[in-house]
């Protein structure tokens, strides 16, 4: 039987054993070994933001995505989240809001 070569993550390199990593050496044929957690945004640099508005809390809605030939896919529909600095209080703050609570004047910014 064919045994797959070995990709060798050392201790503390910045790919790890984050799940892109395994993905990678799984696409390339390779087996990871001694690998360490590393998080999502220590490999891509940026930081996840949740789908979801910090005022009314809504999330993605899911779904299929149905072709011409009646296939199914599952999808998802995200709601329009902005970056918004409101002021709570007295300090400003940065917030993730949908658009539709901007538009009714849920967040004073």
């Amino acid at each position: 039987m064919y045994a797959a070569p070995v990709a060798r993550i050392p201790p503390g390199h910045p790919l790890g054993s984050c799940a892109v990593a395994k993905q990678l050496c799984r696409y390339h044929g390779l087996r990871a070994t001694g690998v360490v957690n590393v998080s999502a945004s220590e490999v891509f640099g940026v930081t996840p933001v949740a789908a979801n508005c910090d005022v009314c809390g809504k999330g993605p809605g899911f779904g299929n995505s149905i072709s011409h030939s009646h296939r199914r896919t599952r999808r998802r529909w995200n709601p329009n989240i902005q970056t918004v600095r409101a002021v709570i209080g007295r300090t400003p703050k940065r917030l993730n809001v949908c658009t539709s609570c901007i538009k009714a004047g849920k967040v004073s910014r």
